[in-house]
């Protein structure tokens, strides 16, 4: 059983209060956290990078996509290692109010009706091997060919010594103005 304490101060009294709080274990079987989207610069130590979160979900021109996630319960060989593939795709999300969603070259080639649009779809992918049952990662994903609209990040995990694997989703928006005014 966990206890989750505060302390409130001000300048005549401080007040304390402490609750108990259940936290569930993982499934014994490969899962994934929740994906988080990190700040460039930051204070938070995960993996091997400092992050900071982007509670915001929102990117600039000039900021990079940064993901972070943990992937719990992976499959150790002989030698205490588990391996695993990693593969994060980026697609446009649809805009609910374009009644021209589906329609060729009005809706997904920009030009007369529209903005200039990119494919839409971008996707890196990796293999990572790791000295535990658990992989904790930071990744860049360049979306500098992004226009801007709202986006869904999914990131797949698969055990290389199981062949299962396991998915995340979470969204973010890209706007063409720069995040850090010069």
């Amino acid at each position: 059983h966990y206890y989750l304490a505060t302390a409130m101060e001000d300048s005549a009294s401080i007040g304390a209060r402490r609750e108990g709080a259940n936290l569930p274990d993982y499934p014994p079987t490969l899962c994934l956290s929740d994906l988080q989207l990190v700040a460039d610069d930051s204070a938070l130590v995960r993996g091997p990078r400092v992050t900071v979160p982007l509670p915001v979900q929102t990117l600039g021109a000039d900021q990079a996509l940064v993901i972070a996630f943990e992937a719990y319960n992976l499959a150790r060989d002989i030698r205490g290692q588990a391996r695993a593939r990693v593969r994060a795709t980026i697609r446009e999300m649809p805009d609910p109010t374009d009644l021209r969603q589906g329609k060729g070259n009005i809706s997904r080639g920009g030009g007369l009706f529209g903005r200039p649009r990119t494919a839409g779809v971008i996707t890196t992918e990796f293999s990572d091997v790791v000295r535990s049952s658990t992989l904790t990662r930071t990744f860049a994903v360049d979306v500098s060919a992004l226009v801007a609209g709202e986006y869904e990040v999914e990131v797949v995990v698969e055990d290389e010594g199981t062949g299962l694997d396991t998915s995340a989703k979470t969204s973010f928006v890209r706007k063409l103005e720069l995040a850090h005014p010069k």
